[in-house]
């Protein structure tokens, strides 16, 4: 009797324990409000048209939901700026999901294959746009399979440990042991399961939170729909086949674009800050596939949240062909973030995807281009960026000065910055090969004028020296001093405790730049934001400006980890700083005989970062320079209001204002160089030496 009741006991566990852990059986027939399309395998896919009729359209854009989403997905679009692009998009529920059927044998495959029979069936011809979002069709912000085999194992262990346990244990699950057991850990209550389901807050950062808000404010529609069918066909079915095994590896795909470099393109976008989809991976993933353009946003720390912001750029993007105004650009951004039109260009914080040259070597340069058009432009500029930053660089001149003098600036990422590729063989010819190269594949003419900031003022030395016959004028701003330079006198620069630095920092780059790369990436060394506030490097002006700039991203703790901006930086230190093929301070004029050329170097008084006895010394072995000093400037004077507007007008119309100019009596480096100004004031007010213009104050 005994053993009968244990039978019993024992068998009605077993029932028990069976039916908990196995998954039940989709809900029955959805409640059906949407139209729908039956598939060849006798499933239905629900969907949704918006924008202009897709007979009269001029894009047809299909966009796959993500995780936990629908058909419904809010899109913050206007249909004015729709009907203005002839913009047509089809949202559907994807199998299991809403109002569609559930797909038991759902794999990576049949998913393109419900895209293609929606396609063919709603007629939307021979190609279409897609958008995929999550864990849809990965474009944006998309999720990683950490088991896709090009993945190296010590990036795919490193990037794993920095998920929660709890995810951990649920990817683990998904992929090895989808279906029942993977319904069993997601339904238990013993252990803490997904901190997806569970809102956890550690995986939204501040901006996330915001969009939260923000998102929460305006529902879904017909939310509740979503998961109609029941959590597994819908949320653990896309789990098993995105973590499962996949017939192909994503990073052996080849482009399906290689006739039409200029016209279609694959997107990948993917937020710095993002703590559920691994950043380090996504970009490993475009780099194994260059024609993916891939975007990481840095300056702003984009986020998981902010997708939809970056799906409406992404459309942008897309339909750069049609090449719209400016002004419809804008109201197309605004759309797609806010659903109304850009009244002003700094409400617009998405980023750009950037245009690129391909360059001998094979390496790609990605650049900016501002101001007039070049073919009509009477002054094109090149502007060299300086150390940890890129193309986006502010350089301040003001519209109406551009328009009137009809400048065309062109800025670009040196290697291995921004969206550029990294060089390798780095030198200093490189960087004013680079520079050629990159005038000559954009017709800007036989010559132009070259500004550098900072460190980027190597590359602008180097054109003096290997390309003078290209250059119509050149300007340096706040350029760094090489030690190493030979006709640098040694009791000017034995003190400099400057020197010392430099010199310690590039012997570790050289030849310890591993003990480097862990020096500048422990915790107890001072934060980029600390830096950016220590009277060391900077003066009060300095300081003023850094609190309405971003600072220098590159040079966070964060962005250092990464190895490929380490990498950059450290070679980057290593040629400015290292030994140059020429010295600088016997190069010779490079405009003997014209009026109308010039080069220039503007310098701070206060600059800690490079000395302005050391500039005043440079500037005096090289008569031909005319120096500029801002009499209370720091290193970042090219930020300070007003100066970018003295600096083109000197270079371009030959103008100098006397607030600008040193007192030459105080300069023992220009001791004996004759003031080649001999009328006064009075005599000749529009003189270039007796120009004036307010002193700077800090940019507000």
């Amino acid at each position: 009797m005994l053993g009968i009741a244990a039978c019993v006991v024992v068998v009605s566990v077993v029932i028990y324990a069976y039916k908990r852990i196995m998954p039940p059986p989709p809900k029955g027939p959805p409640v059906i409000t949407s139209p729908r399309i039956k598939l060849r395998d006798g499933r239905h896919l629900a969907y949704s048209e918006r924008g202009v009729l897709r007979e009269n359209a001029t894009y047809k854009v299909i966009l796959v939901h993500g995780y936990d989403s629908s058909k419904d997905i809010y899109l913050p679009l206007s249909q004015e700026v729709m009907a203005e692009l002839g913009l047509y998009i089809v949202t559907y529920d994807r199998a299991g999901y809403g109002e569609s059927d559930p797909n038991p044998k759902r794999n990576v495959k049949s998913e393109a294959f419900d895209i293609q029979e929606l396609a063919d069936q709603l007629h939307l011809g021979s190609k279409f746009y897609l958008i995929g979002m999550l864990a849809g069709v990965s474009l944006v912000v998309p999720v990683i399979n950490f088991w896709w085999p090009y993945f190296p194992p010590k990036l795919v262990k490193r990037e794993f440990e920095k998920q929660l346990k709890r995810d951990q244990w649920k990817l683990r699950i998904a992929h090895y042991a989808p279906g029942f057991v993977l319904y069993w850990w997601m339904t238990q209550k013993f252990f803490p399961r997904d901190s997806i389901s569970e809102r956890h807050p550690i995986l939204l950062n501040k901006r996330d939170l915001e969009t939260m808000q923000q998102m929460s404010q305006v529902p879904m529609p017909n939310q509740h729909k979503i998961r109609q069918q029941g959590e597994y066909e819908s949320l653990y079915r896309d789990m098993m086949v995105h973590f499962g095994d996949w017939e192909f590896d994503p990073m052996e795909l080849q482009n399906p674009f290689p006739q039409n470099d200029e016209a279609s393109y694959v997107y990948l976008w993917q937020g710095h800050e993002d703590k559920l989809v691994p950043f380090e991976l996504q970009r490993f993933l475009a780099r194994q596939l260059p024609w993916i353009r891939n975007k990481k946003h840095s300056l702003d720390l984009l986020s998981h949240q902010e997708q939809m912001k970056r799906f409406g750029h992404h459309l942008k993007l897309l339909f750069s062909d049609k090449k719209p105004s400016q002004s419809q650009a804008k109201q197309l951004c605004r759309g797609f973030c806010q659903g109304t039109k850009v009244v002003s260009p700094n409400q617009d914080d998405l980023v750009m995807i950037s245009p690129r040259i391909k360059l001998r070597d094979g390496r790609h340069l990605a650049y900016l281009e501002r101001g007039v058009s070049k073919d009509v432009a009477k002054y094109k500029i090149i502007i060299v960026h300086g150390f940890g930053s890129s193309k986006e660089m502010n350089f301040l001149a003001p519209q109406e000065l551009i328009d009137e003098l009809g400048i065309y600036l062109l800025q670009y990422d040196r290697a291995g910055y921004g969206e550029s590729d990294p060089n390798p063989k780095r030198s200093l010819k490189s960087e004013a090969l680079d520079i050629q190269e990159l005038a000559d594949q954009l017709e800007l003419g036989p010559q132009f004028y070259v500004i550098g900031v900072s460190m980027g003022s190597y590359a602008t030395w180097s054109c003096l020296q290997y390309l003078p016959h290209r250059l119509a004028g050149l300007a340096l701003i706040a350029p760094v001093i090489n030690y190493k330079w030979p006709s640098l006198p040694k009791s000017l620069i034995r003190e400099d405790y400057r020197r010392k630095l430099v010199q310690w920092a590039r012997w570790l780059a050289s030849y310890c730049p591993r003990l480097l790369h862990w020096w500048v990436t422990q915790k107890w060394l001072p934060s980029a934001a600390v830096i950016e506030k220590n009277p060391a490097f900077f003066n009060k002006s300095d300081i003023d400006i850094l609190k309405t700039l971003p600072g220098f991203p590159m040079l966070t703790k964060d962005s250092l980890r990464e190895q490929v901006v380490f990498d950059t930086l450290r070679h980057d230190w290593r040629v400015a700083f290292g030994k140059w093929e020429f010295d600088p301070l016997k190069l010779m004029n490079p405009f003997p005989h014209s009026t109308s050329s010039s080069v220039h170097i503007w310098q701070g008084y206060e600059d800690k970062v490079v000395p302005s006895q050391l500039q005043r010394f440079v500037s005096g072995k090289l008569p031909w320079i005319h120096y500029h000093e801002v009499p209370d400037g720091g290193h970042l004077i090219v930020y300070y209001r007003g100066l970018c507007e003295a600096i083109l007008r000197a270079l371009l119309l030959g103008q100098e204002y006397i607030a600008y100019k040193p007192n030459k009596s105080a300069l023992f480096a220009l001791n004996g160089v004759e003031d080649k100004c001999s009328c006064s004031r009075e005599e000749d007010p529009t003189c270039r030496d007796h120009l004036t213009l307010p002193l700077h104050t800090p940019k507000d």
